[in-house]
C-alpha cells in the first residue's frame, strides 16, 4: 500500500533520474555551485520528504516500491554531485527504516 507521499516520490525521483540521465559535465572541474544545487535541489527535498514522512508522531509506512525510489533518488542525487567533481561515485545509500 502506498503512502500519502506516494506521488512526491515519485516526482523527486523521477526528476533525479531526468538529470542523471541528460547530465552534461560541467567544462570546469570542480562546479561547486551545479553540485551544492544538486545537493539543496535534490538531496535537500528528499531529505525533507523523509523527515516529513518519519517525524511528527506519525511514521509514514512507505511501500517497498516508495523505498526503492527514494534510495535510487539519493544515490542519482549524489552521483550528480560528485560527477561536478570530476568524481564517479558507485555506492548505495539509505535512509534509515
Amino acid at each position: 500500500m502506498a503512502s500519502e507521499h506516494r506521488e512526491r516520490i515519485e516526482r523527486l525521483a523521477g526528476r533525479a533520474r531526468r538529470e542523471r540521465e541528460t547530465f552534461a559535465p560541467p567544462t570546469t572541474v570542480p562546479a561547486p555551485e551545479q553540485g551544492q544545487e544538486y545537493l539543496r535541489d535534490g538531496v535537500g527535498e528528499l531529505v525533507s520528504l523523509y523527515i516529513d514522512g518519519r517525524s511528527g508522531g506519525k511514521f509514514a509506512a512507505f511501500s517497498e516500491r516508495e523505498w526503492e525510489l527514494l534510495h535510487r533518488a539519493l544515490d542519482d542525487w549524489l552521483q550528480l554531485y560528485a560527477r561536478c567533481y570530476g568524481r564517479e561515485l558507485n555506492a548505495a545509500f539509505r535512509f534509515a527504516r
